[in-house]
């Protein structure tokens, strides 16, 4: 309990928290100048440090193997040509499962915190803004706040249909090499 002395509330250490397992992530010599190889370290690592500490991945939840799960498996795995291999058909799956489940958890997240503190989108966003501003204005996170001042709307449908596109195209190249 002496430890709310110095932390408000149970949010706010479990925000710490997350930040510092995120401390982990070995970032050191990036960018290399090929993004492709410094986004999948990144990803390779943000992996490791969240199967390290299962309590950051908001509860995992066992895997669907009810019967309406396995009816959506077959119909997802039949939606392919017949000449790609059942395991890479599987394969794809899982990694669209991967993203839809990620970028839903990022939406929740924002849900849960309006949720937790009353504040709308708008009103959440004035209450960091101080803070934001106030760790931006050192200049040791350019790029960050070259994307926060460009004050872009976000369009979350918009945005997980981007990714899901991508995506979509990059199982196809890998399925077609």
């Amino acid at each position: 309990m002496t430890l709310y002395r110095h932390i408000p509330s149970k949010e706010d250490l479990i925000d710490l928290m997350l930040d510092t397992i995120v401390a982990e992530q070995d970032l050191g010599g990036l960018p290399t100048g090929n993004w492709i190889h410094d986004l999948t370290r990144i990803g390779h690592q943000q992996r490791a440090v969240r199967l390290r500490h299962p309590w950051s991945v908001v509860p995992p939840s066992r895997p669907p193997i009810g019967p309406h799960a396995l009816r959506r498996m077959e119909t997802a795995l039949s939606v392919f040509p017949d000449d790609v291999p059942i395991q890479r058909r599987a394969w794809a799956i899982t990694v669209i499962d991967a993203y839809v489940h990620g970028d839903a958890s990022a939406e929740l997240a924002e849900r849960m915190e309006g949720m937790r503190t009353g504040l709308d989108k708008g009103q959440w966003q004035r209450a960091v803004a101080s803070y934001l501003t106030k760790t931006l204005a050192a200049g040791d996170l350019p790029q960050l706040a070259a994307y926060m001042t460009a004050n872009t709307a976000s369009h979350r449908d918009e945005n997980f249909t981007d990714g899901l596109r991508a995506v979509i195209s990059g199982i196809q190249a890998a399925l077609t090499r």
